[in-house]
């Protein structure tokens, strides 16, 4: 169904399916977009390749990829949520975020679909393109993230009306790196990047698994603080996932909190 539903203009695979882009060629309809978020279920694709060797599924996801690093990840890393493309030359017509601050705004799970996507997409290909966009997402993350390394709901947030964190963002950017560390040729910056992420995970379990002081009420273990848009917060499954892989990593590579 993926390759099905890949915008044939640029290869992008929306992320609503056909079901809801009810005229596909009305680039100005409510839900001809196509967000960021995609790069979520790429992994399928990966997956199909790895297991058939049907280069259709390695060429859909790698075309998905390419169409995403130039439309969707700003020069200096961070990425953009959400774009309407005119369905004749793919041309971008507007940028928005429905989930964070607004406009061209930078929305931090954003760059977490980034962060989480990517290492998929090297392993699979070795395509140093792939690498070198991490390198630059990372870097970006490292210079804008607060002091316990949990991002606000949005880089570019400059309201104090929902100024929200997004723990679950946290939790996938440290899940992203950990990955990459297995397979960034320059060991250094790969050990760089793992300490990284486990500092950002060790305020995760430190400050935001519930209960989150004494007159909470949720039961132990969950992720709180994570953010589904502006300010709405919550627990969410992807957050809890993204911490609950990054642990088991860890321990499955026998790295222990000392």
């Amino acid at each position: 169904m993926l390759l099905r539903i890949a915008d044939p203009a640029t290869g992008l695979i929306p992320e609503l399916g056909p079901a809801k882009r009810e005229e596909p060629n009305d680039p100005y309809q409510a839900d001809n977009y196509i967000k960021i978020d995609a790069l979520a279920g790429l992994p399928i694709l990966w997956w199909a390749y790895s297991e058939t060797k049907d280069e259709k599924y390695l060429a859909a996801a790698n075309r998905h990829m390419r169409s995403a690093i130039a439309r969707f990840i700003e020069p200096d890393g961070s990425a953009l949520q959400q774009l309407w493309l005119d369905p004749k030359t793919g041309n971008v017509l507007g940028i928005g975020t429905s989930q964070g601050y607004g406009g061209n705004s930078r929305w931090s799970r954003g760059l977490a679909w980034v962060l989480d996507g990517f290492p998929d997409a090297y392993k699979a290909t070795k395509d140093l393109k792939y690498l070198e966009v991490f390198r630059r997402s990372t870097k970006y993350l490292t210079e804008n993230l607060p002091e316990d390394f949990v991002p606000w709901t949005d880089f570019d947030n400059q309201a104090v009306i929902w100024r929200y964190r997004d723990t679950s963002a946290a939790a996938l950017c440290a899940y992203g790196l950990l990955r990459m560390s297995e397979l960034d040729p320059d060991r250094e910056l790969a050990n760089r990047d793992r300490k990284f992420a486990i500092r950002i995970l060790n305020s995760l379990v430190d400050h935001y698994l519930a209960p989150v002081g004494d007159s909470d009420p949720r039961p132990e273990g969950m992720l709180s603080h994570a953010s589904y848009v502006k300010d709405v917060s919550g627990e969410y499954i992807w957050g809890n996932f993204g911490l609950m892989q990054a642990l088991c990593w860890l321990q499955h590579k026998g790295i222990h909190r000392e």
